[in-house]
């Protein structure tokens, strides 16, 4: 029976405060600069998403349009299996996203700032260019066959109500740096041409302002519909609404050992959220058998 009055829950009054935000966001926002400018291994900035999940676009859009729902699992997926009976493919990144109507995996590959799209004075695509394009094709390829929709259920842990849905995925394919064409008319109108209803080509420039709707995301790799926690950023907090909507933290492994690997965060802090955990996990199921204020957080 649902008591429309009182809540399931309680919160902490005395809890020990996450990050604040403006520092975190600004300290990473400048690293992110300064990694722009340099010619680093593609590791290094596919490592700077998994710490930082929020400035990887695609958790809550769903056909090029935002939605008000959580992703599967609130979670950005590192290197994420996809495959049909012949072949295996592995993206960079993917989000789960979904709204009432849409399932929408966001798949995206991203290059090393550093590429460029086109030929030395030429509106003529380099071939690292059209290799990366090609591998988004692929993905295409796969997803849209029964074989490797069915796989991608199995392999993520798609619950069911989740699978009546309309499987919409999307593609994103992160390359190269604003200033290569910007300042040229054609080249940006042939980078525009790029882009379909299913697929966004962007630079990395696009990258520079997290998502506050990510705040609360960690990242995890995937295995058998068990996702194992990589990084929890230092933003994160419990919030009840999110448990409800991903059922909880029970198809989580690593959590606790990730809590207490948090950058930016106090000893206190990380304390705090090991001892809540087993607290907000066990009640994930009985959350919304009463009301749920979005804001409420701890």
């Amino acid at each position: 029976m649902i008591d429309v009055f009182n809540k399931v829950y309680k919160l902490v009054a005395d809890a020990p405060k996450p990050v604040d935000e403006y520092y975190y966001y600004s300290e990473e926002a400048n690293r992110y600069h300064l990694m722009l400018k340099k010619d680093l291994p593609e590791k290094e900035y596919q490592a700077f998403f998994e710490q930082n999940p929020s400035f990887m676009p695609g958790s809550h859009e769903v056909i090029g349009a935002a939605s008000s729902h959580w992703p599967i699992a609130n979670a950005l997926i590192s290197q994420p299996t996809i495959s049909d009976d012949d072949r295996i493919r592995r993206p960079d990144f993917m989000w789960i996203a979904k709204n009432s109507l849409c399932l929408c995996p966001v798949l995206i590959e991203i290059e090393k700032p550093s590429k460029k799209e086109f030929l030395l004075d030429s509106d003529v695509s380099r071939a690292q260019f059209n290799q990366a394009f090609t591998q988004i094709k692929q993905w295409k390829a796969i997803l849209n066959s029964q074989e490797g929709r069915q796989d991608f259920y199995q392999r993520f842990g798609i619950d069911e109500k989740w699978r009546r849905l309309k499987f919409t995925p999307q593609y994103v394919l992160v390359f190269g740096r604003r200033e290569e064409f910007e300042r040229n008319e054609w080249l940006t109108k042939i980078r525009a041409e790029e882009e379909t209803s299913d697929v966004r080509v962007m630079s990395f420039d696009r990258l520079e302002i997290p998502d506050r709707n990510a705040f609360d995301c960690i990242t995890c790799k995937v295995k058998d519909g068990r996702f194992k926690v990589i990084n929890i950023p230092p933003t994160f907090v419990y919030r009840p609404a999110t448990i409800n909507a991903i059922g909880g933290y029970g198809i989580f492994d690593d959590f606790i050992s990730c809590i207490k690997s948090m950058r930016y965060v106090t000893e206190e802090r990380k304390q705090f959220l090991s001892e809540r955990f087993k607290y907000w996990n066990e009640l994930a199921d009985a959350i919304n058998t009463g009301p749920i204020n979005t804001f409420d957080c701890e």
